[in-house]
């Protein structure tokens, strides 16, 4: 929470003074020709007060302002912490970290300007689910004369899962005033631009792809000189999650001439995490350098996954050709 002002941040609370009152006993019925003399008293004593009212050093204790309508006034995505704001529809990556910031008004100041004010934020993917756990926190502070127009700002630099899909996330946040027990909300959508693998139901790979460069497009007509390297990638969905967001998945994959003789064995391979926002897909990827005396013809390579939570296995086909 950060406090802008045109002065120091620091300050001490102002001084307050009580001051006891006099009990004076019910009023008698005057004699004649007493009244003015009365009169010429009370006004004495009224100009003895107002004397003592704007006399240095005394201070008579504020009332709390009224309390206007608590409002979360304005929301923001920056373009750093302490940045520049961006368009609203600016589009974020998966990985990466956006810094929010809020202000509130319409707070109530009670006793000595003091202000009291409690938050959550809360921040879910397009399915619903949490990316970043809550935030909570508190503003409790005295005002001085100076913050007469200050709002509280609150801040919130949440980061993108590195597997984050597309689509719109939310962050939103919930503001009480713990003086009048007002409450007021907002809710800020972050437009992220993700890998869009569908889903499945079952244990399945997509996107199963050969390229001829690292992370390049796919060779459409799958077709490969010898000597050259195939760069191949491919997603892995489908499999089952525990309740933390567990998962247990092994890979292997195999380099077969058109016989189906094993030419190359990969490594078997395999990933286990639990992130704290679930990952529907996995992304894996391989090389292969093609011997300058490979024959030409007719090649594949056989890739095959298990799901060790699932129990469930899935295996897939990708031919291509040498010439």
């Amino acid at each position: 929470m950060m406090r802008e002002r045109g002065m120091s941040e620091s300050h001490s609370r102002r001084g307050h003074s009580k001051h006891g009152h006099s009990k004076h006993g019910a009023g008698q019925a005057s004699r004649p020709g007493t009244a003015p003399v009365a009169a010429r008293a009370a006004n004495g004593f009224a100009a003895v007060l107002a004397l003592l009212l704007t006399s240095p050093g005394f201070t008579a204790e504020k009332q709390p302002a009224p309390p206007g309508k608590l409002t979360i006034v304005s929301a923001e995505i920056l373009d750093s912490e302490n940045g520049y704001p961006v368009p609203a529809d600016s589009v974020f990556f998966p990985g990466e970290t956006v810094h929010l910031r809020f202000r509130v008004d319409g707070y109530t100041r009670g006793e000595y300007d003091r202000v009291k004010l409690s938050y959550r934020l809360d921040s879910f993917g397009p399915a619903g689910k949490r990316f970043v756990m809550a935030e909570s926190g508190k503003i409790d502070t005295e005002l001085a004369p100076q913050d007469e127009n200050w709002k509280p700002i609150i801040r919130h630099s949440p980061a993108l899962p590195r597997h984050a899909g597309t689509g719109d996330y939310r962050v939103a946040l919930h503001v009480v005033d713990e003086l009048s027990q007002a409450k007021a909300e907002y809710e800020l959508l972050i437009h992220v631009r993700g890998e869009d693998i569908e889903a499945a139901s079952r244990l399945t790979i997509r996107n199963f792809a050969l390229a001829k460069v690292e992370g390049g497009a796919a060779v459409p007509d799958a077709v490969f000189e010898p000597g050259k390297t195939i760069y191949g990638s491919f997603y892995i969905t489908g499999y089952q999650t525990s309740r933390d967001n567990r998962f247990e998945i092994d890979a292997e994959l195999r380099f077969v001439d058109e016989d189906g003789k094993v030419l190359f064995r990969f490594e078997p391979d395999g990933e286990t995490g639990s992130p704290f926002y679930p990952r529907l897909w996995l992304p894996g990827s391989f090389k292969l350098d093609l011997d300058k005396t490979l024959p030409p013809g007719n090649y594949a390579l056989i890739l095959r996954v298990n799901d060790k939570l699932g129990e469930a296995n899935y295996q897939t086909r990708k031919s291509f050709q040498v010439h």
